[in-house]
């Protein structure tokens, strides 16, 4: 790094680096309209703000850091630097006058302008002796200065210039004390008045200046000739040692460019620029390097035991790795003060024997101060220097997420132009050279100049067109791209944007949308009868009609009336062969051609193809019924007509009742040739049936006082009967019995004179039914269950008259009548039985305690409960046989001592396989202890020795309880001076604790114990914990 590029004010607050300057502002409400530099045309995707970047002139072409290592797609403006002022105003004969004349800067010129990146020249002035002479000469002469940097940027093809002046305000000898900042002033407007508009003119400022009206330089007044500020914010750490937070009485390390927290920081260098000259001035330098000492040890903001030195960004990556690091002491750290979490590292250097502490700039911190520049909408960020970065991958990943723009914006519409109002349109956008794209989609509707927002900036890149309700036109679409890290790189009243498509047509069109016919009469009629079609035409204002049919038996369709306003048409159907014909009608708008085409012609809409009867009268017709007679009451005869000589039969069902003489209609005139008759509650008897048939363009070639028919079949008898109506099944014995018992079923049938009976069962665990007694007079049945497996078996029995086949079917037969399969349980007795109990004993008297009992080898199990007291022969029933399997038993006022228990079991279906004088079960739980006790009432503490006792002494604690069988005690201790006691034994059995004082501190201790039964939880609690019962805490001393 130069030294010449920092330095200390003598009168100011901080120390400045120069940076260079910036490239195309975007464009905001508030910003300045940027310059228009000719001399540069993009050829690739480039960057939303200005990335400007230093490259120096003593390693400019070097292939590792210098410019063909650099990215330039992700650079806006490159400034040489530099070429150095003279008193005399001339540039100095130096080694930068020589590279500036080598092929080296004529490279990156080059390589630059292919990426649409412009290169200015910066001019460098640094003094800051006493009085300035160097400084007061170069700014007298500065027309010299003008005149030949004029001269050269125009020669060597550059886009412009950055000025570097650095030095102090003062009066140069003359009677004005800000003479300097007058002239610098003055010098920048002949700069810019020598390169003229064409051109890019920055500056270099420093950190504090545009809050500090009387330094060097006049920050508003600059404003007024320059494009940009190069602000200079870094090496602020050497201004903010001695304040907040650090305060160091000397010289410490700190962050170069703090993002916040430093009294000099970046943010507030942003903020006090944006609001002198406009964000859109505003270039934020940041530092691609940073400094570091020998140290006193690894701590934040160490003092340096060192010369402190500078390390570009290369060297500070590649410090880890020098040999001379402590195996294991290299540490990475990130700045606690500041919300940039600028970087600093510490190692032992072996070589120097000491601690190295190194502050800097990474990829991470970068970020958060490309992020500030973002937010504050600053025009760019500007680097010092590219050199020291080389092409460090992270460093232009960096750039690129925070600045990328779209580069190109393409949009394709589908389906394609023109389409019909009502069409959803997709406008599917593609951008270029940005790896975030937001899209923001357009329409400029016919007849106006208002373009309107259909779908707002965000990351899809289609955007669906419901086109239903326009009006029909010629509509403008477009799309507009930028990055989700620009706002915009060019603006307009409408908004901002990195990219859009140039406005494309798209027609919409509104023809007829749909097309209906009507016809009168309606199909079938008899051939000779006239037609009249009636067209209606929706969604055109001018429709005109097409009319076809299409004969029976031919591919062909015929127009039978032209295209015409006419909306009507009538067929004339006299000597037309008869059949069904189609019929349809075309629409399309007086202005459409049709927008839908096929080899007949084209049409907007069409009414679909609909058939149209011409028919002749029936002659004949037949009825067949199924099933045949005689059936009984209750069944569904479906009777079959069929009719001959007309295509388009109608047939009316008749019926005729036994003992009366007027028939009656069962099924008017349908197109059904069936009807299903339900005999169900109908009398038995003859019945007659008959049915008439006429074609469905004839009202009926022979007529009567019952109505008229082309054509009837002669009344036919049907005999209908009586099947059994229902069915009973009684039972003997009732369920539940055991495995074993015979089970007498037996049915009655109601309805039928001679009923037949099956009996069914079902075993459970199985679907399939099993006839366990097929059709037979017998209406009983003996079910023997012996060595049936147990369960919920189903039985019914089904009913059929003898001389029916059953009025009712399935899978397994048929039957008249059935009667509800119903539930028998089969059982067996338990075969044992386990009792759980919770709480466990013992328990204080008046706990509740659940008993929960569950028997095996039995499905519906019922329970008995008993309790023996203590000192008792005589047992208890507590809880009586029920289904419940569990019994709460309460022990309040029950007298301490060992209680037994016992619980009985039997199946619902068995009265008890064992039988005492107690009573009957089929399976008992052995009678089982449980304690009932009570808590402890008191509890003494004695200690040995007695208190005082110098510290170190072991003392013993003996506690004595009353009241209760099982105590457990629980000992603590309060130190002097604390509100905390602590608990030195837990409750245990134990009785007495060893107190070892050791290494404690004297003073007055208290000591107390805790007594509670094991059966008891604490009768007495407190945030400390529960007790029975507690000896009260005294004092003692240890000396």
């Amino acid at each position: 790094m130069q030294g010449s590029r920092h330095f200390a004010l003598a009168t100011a607050v901080a120390i400045f680096l120069v940076v260079a300057a910036p490239g195309t502002a975007p464009a905001f409400a508030a910003t300045p309209k940027a310059t228009n530099v000719a001399h540069v045309a993009a050829t690739t995707a480039h960057v939303q703000r200005e990335v400007f970047g230093f490259a120096l002139a003593s390693s400019l072409a070097n292939p590792s850091f210098g410019y063909p290592s650099w990215n330039f797609d992700l650079l806006s403006t490159v400034a040489f630097f530099g070429l150095h002022v003279g008193g005399t105003g001339y540039f100095a004969g130096d080694s930068a006058w020589s590279t500036w004349n080598s092929s080296s800067l004529t490279g990156l010129v080059s390589v630059a302008h292919q990426h649409g990146t412009k290169v200015v020249l910066t001019v460098v002035l640094q003094d800051f002796s006493p009085n300035t002479p160097d400084m007061c000469a170069g700014l007298q002469h500065a027309d010299n200065t003008v005149a030949e940097t004029v001269n050269q940027v125009k020669a060597k093809g550059l886009d412009g210039v950055n000025i570097d002046y650095e030095g102090l305000d003062g009066s140069c000898g003359t009677n004005d004390p800000y003479w300097a900042q007058h002239a610098f002033t003055t010098f920048a407007a002949k700069m810019r008045a020598g390169l003229g508009s064409a051109y890019y003119l920055s500056v270099d400022t420093y950190a504090s200046s545009a809050a500090d009206g009387y330094g060097f330089f006049d920050v508003p007044n600059l404003a007024s000739y320059v494009d940009s500020f190069f602000v200079m914010a870094y090496d602020l750490e050497y201004s903010n040692y001695s304040r907040f937070p650090t305060s160091c009485s000397r010289f410490c390390l700190g962050p170069t460019a703090p993002l916040s927290g430093y009294y000099y920081n970046d943010a507030s260098v942003a903020s006090q620029y944006a609001s002198a000259v406009g964000a859109g001035k505003v270039i934020l330098g940041v530092p691609y390097y940073g400094r570091k000492a020998c140290v006193g040890g690894a701590v934040p903001n160490g003092y340096p035991t060192s010369d402190v030195s500078a390390d570009s960004y290369l060297d500070a990556l590649t410090e880890s790795t020098d040999p001379a690091v402590g195996a294991g002491s290299y540490t990475t750290h990130r700045d606690a003060n500041s919300s940039g979490g600028e970087r600093w590292d510490t190692w032992y250097n072996t070589s120097l024997g000491c601690t190295r502490e190194l502050y800097w700039d990474d990829a991470v911190s970068l970020g958060k101060k490309y992020d500030l520049v973002n937010a504050n909408r600053l025009r760019g960020v500007g680097i010092w220097n590219l050199n020291y970065g080389g092409g460090a991958p992270e460093l232009w990943k960096a750039l690129a997420g925070h600045f990328s723009s779209c580069a190109s914006v393409s949009v394709a519409p589908s389906p394609a132009s023109p389409q019909v109002a009502g069409t959803t349109v997709t406008f599917t956008a593609s951008s270029t050279g940005c790896a975030q794209p937001l899209y923001q989609f357009w329409v400029r509707p016919p007849g106006t100049q208002a373009w309107q927002i259909v779908q707002a900036y965000s990351s899809s890149s289609t955007f669906r067109w419901n086109t239903a309700s326009l009006a029909a036109g010629t509509y403008l679409y477009t799309a507009w791209a930028r990055d989700a890290s620009s706002g915009g790189t060019q603006c307009s009243s409408l908004g901002c944007n990195d990219a859009f498509f140039a406005a494309a047509s798209f027609t919409v069109v509104r023809p007829c949308t749909s097309v209906t016919d009507s016809v009168s009469p309606t199909s079938p009629q008899l051939s000779g009868t006239p037609v009249t079609f009636s067209a209606s035409a929706a969604g055109c204002p001018h429709p005109l009609y097409q009319f076809w049919t299409l004969a029976p038996g031919s591919q062909t369709w015929q127009v039978v009336q032209q295209y015409s306003s006419s909306a009507t048409f009538t067929w004339k159907t006299a000597a037309l062969p008869t059949g069904t014909y189609l019929y349809t009608v075309w629409a399309r708008d007086a202005s459409s051609t049709g927008t839908v085409c096929s080899y007949l012609g084209c049409n907007d809409a069409y009414y679909p193809g609909t058939q149209f009867g011409l028919t002749t009268p029936c002659k004949s017709v037949t009825d067949a019924a199924t099933p045949s007679s005689p059936q009984l009451a209750g069944a569904a005869v479906t009777f079959s007509a069929s009719a001959a000589g007309c295509p388009h039969p109608l047939y009316q069902f008749w019926a005729l009742t036994p003992g009366t003489s007027t028939w009656q209609i069962v099924q008017p005139y349908s197109t059904s040739s069936t009807f299903t008759w339900k005999t169900s509650g109908l009398a038995p008897g003859t019945y007659l049936y008959t049915v008439w048939a006429r074609d469905a363009a004839s009202t009926g070639t022979a007529c009567s006082y019952l109505g008229c028919n082309d054509a009837y079949f002669p009344g036919t008898a049907y005999l209908v009967d009586k099947p059994c109506a229902s069915v009973t099944d009684s039972v003997t014995p009732g369920g539940p019995q055991l495995s074993g018992t015979k089970v007498t079923f037996a049915a009655s049938a109601s309805g039928c004179l001679h009923p037949l009976y099956q009996f069914w069962a079902l075993t459970p665990g199985t679907s399939t039914w099993q006839i366990v007694q097929p059709y037979s007079t017998s209406s009983t049945f003996t079910w023997k269950t012996s060595g049936l497996a147990p369960g919920t078996y189903l039985y019914t029995v089904w009913a059929r008259d003898a001389a029916s086949t059953g009025t009712a079917c399935s899978y397994l037969g048929c039957n008249d009548a059935y009667f509800p399969g119903t539930a028998y349980l089969v059982d067996k007795p338990c075969a044992s039985v386990t009792d759980s109990v919770t709480p466990g004993g013992p328990q204080l008297s008046g706990t509740k305690v659940t008993f929960a009992a569950s028997a095996s080898g039995c499905l519906h199990p019922l329970y008995q409960f008993w309790i023996l007291p203590p000192g008792s022969t005589t047992w208890q029933i507590v809880q009586p046989y029920s289904t419940s399997s569990t019994y709460t038993w309460s022990t309040s006022g029950l007298t301490p001592g060992t209680y037994l228990y016992t619980v009985w079991a039997r199946d619902s279906a068995s009265s008890g396989t064992a039988c005492s004088y107690l009573g009957c079960n089929d399976a008992y739980y052995p009678g089982t202890a449980y304690a009932i006790d009570r808590p402890c009432t008191a509890v003494t503490d004695a200690v040995t020795p007695t208190s005082p006792q110098h510290a170190g002494a072991s003392v013993t604690f003996t506690a004595t309880s009353g009241g209760c069988l099982h105590p457990l005690y629980q000992f603590w201790i309060l130190a002097p001076g604390s509100h905390t006691w602590q608990i030195v034994q837990a409750y245990s059995p134990k009785a007495s604790f060893t107190w070892s004082t050791g290494g404690l501190a004297p003073g007055t201790y208290l000591y107390t114990v805790w007594v509670r039964d094991a059966s008891s939880t604490g009768t007495a609690c407190s945030y400390l914990g529960c007790d029975d019962a507690f000896f009260p805490g005294t004092p003692y001393t240890l000396t």
